[in-house]
């Protein structure tokens, strides 16, 4: 995962160049634990770690 050609197949529309890891909700612990993992992978070079927002904005993903 830590290869741009890789991160390029999760294009965010928002940041160019990178790929979008999508997150779990905020407030949720499995947030913070990608949050973290996020940065100690180093995956932050690569990808923005997306919040979805609300429960029903997963179903649109």
């Amino acid at each position: 995962m830590k290869r741009a050609d890789i991160a390029a197949l999760f294009a965010d529309p928002e940041a160019p160049g990178k790929g979008r890891m999508t997150s779990c909700i905020s407030g949720w612990t499995c947030y913070t634990i990608n949050l973290v993992k996020h940065k100690v992978y180093g995956l932050d070079k690569f990808y923005t770690n997306f919040d979805p927002g609300l429960g029903g904005a997963l179903m649109r993903l």
